[in-house]
């Protein structure tokens, strides 16, 4: 799926990708995003799978920088 709007809530099935947007709420994602923007406040399941080009609204709050 490719998104330039915003996606809250979202499960995204095996081998689905959602490039582009922002996602809000709780992301539990067997797939995998990219080029998309973290909102505030997103509830990123263990699972999740950040590709390229992924940011967050806060940086503070991308799990590579390491527990808060």
């Amino acid at each position: 799926m490719t998104n330039q709007g915003w996606v809250s809530n979202l499960t995204l099935e095996p081998q689905s990708r959602l490039t582009g947007g922002i996602v809000t709420g709780y992301i539990t994602n067997h797939g995998y995003l990219e080029y998309v923007t973290i909102g505030e406040g997103v509830k990123l399941a263990a699972e999740v799978i950040l590709g390229k080009g992924v940011q967050f609204s806060h940086p503070s709050d991308d799990p590579k920088l390491g527990s808060k």
